[in-house]
């Protein structure tokens, strides 16, 4: 004899007018059940259920005559036989009369199974070999062990597991199935604009997004700031405000009447080097020679570096939590233009995420510029004019071959050419991290 309940039921639920069909639990077989003509009337169900032709499982579950559909949902506590064949026999019956019988088979595939029967009194009797009484210790140790508990009333509403009541919309990431339809996270349709399942990683990686600069951080996942590419371009130094002061050229002016022969005799000028002088003031048919000597530069003035430079960067999101609903182990994350996984330092990269990268969370800019001057040479010297004592206000550069002096006070300048340099280290990258992306 079959001991009633020796099978504990998983989950049975129903809708007033059909069972539920398009849809089961991630790892489990649902069975829809559909009682017809007399058989609606029974008051005791005898589920048999048999992995790949082998001995049946049997439970007997209690029934609310006059319910006509409903589910059985089937569990594998130790372990879902993917791609095994169930069938399953129900019999139908009222104060120990047996009323009618169905069958119905599946194969369970890499998610969930489904299984459909209808229930008649025209069915034909099992031809199944009922395996005992099963106990406890029955339900653990072969692939085969089945777990169901007790029916809940047909009349109730058609929550797949018994006690699930809705909160409301699924919420992805929290491994619970939120609306109750049977679909947990990213199993969920509901789920599927914004969730997507990842490979696992353990620590010391954590789950983020990559995003591109000027983008924005998906829910469920925090700001988590801007990483840094040691890869800088551009930059360097402005030349701002630097200048160069000409030291150690000299020339002599001519008094020259056939002006600009050269050919004039001196007519007792002083010489004029970088020094201000007024020795031209009011004088005509003047040559000046090229100026002679050793040309040394001065640099003055300084020098800022360009700012910013040109970094290769990119957002980073982390990841608040993971959900489940997922096979092979993935996890359910959020959706980014990236998935990708980070940890601290120097990390080899976790299975399922082979791109790897270095990336950094800020960095220092030190680069210090300073103004230089080049030198060439006496020759590339020339005369520059002023109006102003000590050679002040606006200069104007004149050929070496005047002959006449409009500005009363001169000074060779030029021959110098001002720079700025770049000294120091130019970038200095902080807080190293090993992103991995699929």
């Amino acid at each position: 004899m079959v001991t009633k309940h020796a099978i504990a039921l998983a989950a049975i639920a129903a809708l007033s007018c059909s069972p539920i069909t398009d849809r089961c639990r991630s790892g489990t077989l649902l069975v829809t059940v559909t009682l017809a003509g007399a058989t609606v009337d029974a008051d005791e169900l005898v589920v048999d259920i048999s992995l790949a032709g082998g001995a049946p499982h049997e439970s007997t579950l209690a029934h609310t005559p006059g319910q006509p559909a409903g589910n059985v949902l089937v569990q594998f506590p130790s372990g879902y036989p993917r791609g095994q064949r169930v069938d399953v026999t129900l019999t139908a019956s009222a104060a120990g009369v047996v009323l009618g019988y169905g069958n119905g088979t599946a194969t369970l595939d890499d998610t969930c199974g489904v299984a459909t029967l209808t229930v008649d009194d025209n069915g034909a009797p099992p031809d199944l070999a009922v395996a005992g009484d099963l106990g406890a210790a029955d339900l653990a140790g072969t692939a085969a062990d089945l777990t169901m508990t007790a029916p809940a009333d047909l009349a109730k509403p058609a929550d797949l597991w018994t006690g699930c009541t809705p909160t409301g919309v699924e919420k992805c990431f929290n491994g619970i199935d939120d609306d109750c339809n049977g679909h947990i996270d990213c199993d969920d349709p509901a789920c599927a604009p914004i969730a997507v399942c990842v490979p696992p990683a353990a620590a010391p990686f954590a789950y983020i997004t990559q995003e591109p600069p000027a983008g924005s951080c998906a829910a469920n996942t925090t700001n988590g700031g801007t990483l840094y590419m040691s890869n800088p371009s551009g930059g360097g130094c402005n030349p701002g405000s630097c200048a160069c002061d000409s030291h150690g050229c000299s020339t002599t002016p001519l008094r020259d009447d056939n002006c600009p022969s050269g050919s004039g005799t001196s007519a007792g000028f002083p010489a004029i080097t970088d020094v201000c002088t007024n020795a031209l003031s009011g004088q005509n048919n003047l040559f000046i020679p090229p100026p002679t000597g050793t040309l040394t530069c001065t640099g003055s003035g300084s020098a800022t570096p360009v700012t910013p430079p040109v970094l290769t960067k990119q957002l980073k999101c982390t990841v608040n939590t993971v959900g489940s609903g997922c096979t092979g182990g993935r996890v359910c994350a959020p959706i980014g233009t990236q998935q990708c996984v980070a940890a601290t330092g120097s990390q080899s990269c976790p299975a399922g995420y082979p791109n790897i990268a270095t990336w950094y969370s800020s960095f220092t800019d030190n680069r210090a510029c300073s103004c230089s001057c080049a030198p060439s040479s006496c020759a590339s010297t020339h005369l520059v004019g002023y109006n102003q004592p000590g050679c002040s206000g606006s200069g104007a550069n004149e050929s070496n071959d005047i002959c006449s002096n409009d500005y009363q006070y001169t000074k060779l300048g030029g021959g110098c050419a001002p720079s700025a340099s770049l000294g120091g280290t130019t970038i200095q990258f902080n807080n190293m991290s090993t992103v991995c992306c699929e």
